[in-house]
């Protein structure tokens, strides 16, 4: 799914979703159940080739609100560890 405040979910497989924004990316765990869990706790840095670029609380907190107003776009509804 593509936003057009210029991020892109997209879901890999069974247990990683991916995020996009400013030609940046993330590879986030997820674990289905009752609602996606989403293991954003579990994140610190952006992939490879921006790696060794951490990622800030406010950052971490827009890339929260972007997931979970992404996947209700979706119909799917998410928690976050």
């Amino acid at each position: 799914m593509v936003s057009s405040k210029g991020y892109a979910l997209d879901r890999l497989n069974r247990h990683q979703l991916q995020y996009k924004s400013g030609g940046k990316s993330l590879t986030i765990e997820v674990e289905a159940g009752r609602d996606l869990a989403v293991y954003l706790s579990l994140v610190q840095q952006w992939d490879e080739p921006f790696g060794t670029e951490q990622i800030g609380e406010h950052e971490l907190a827009v890339i929260r609100d972007h997931i979970r107003e992404g996947l209700n776009f979706l119909g799917v509804k998410c928690s976050f560890g």
